[in-house]
């Protein structure tokens, strides 16, 4: 299982993935996807903070 601090940098790393794909404009759906995995992150980060 990875540690707090792998998931944060994994959160930062998808969330500049994400706003570069934004101001690229690039396809929708690749923005989606990036924004899905930013949640599922965000989520396991909630879930380390709860427990």
């Amino acid at each position: 299982m990875p540690t707090k601090k792998e998931i944060e940098i994994k959160v930062e790393h998808v969330r500049n993935k994400m706003y570069q794909a934004y101001k690229k404009e690039q396809n929708y759906e690749d923005i989606l996807t990036l924004s899905k995995k930013l949640d599922e992150l965000l989520n396991q980060l909630d879930k380390m903070n709860h427990s």
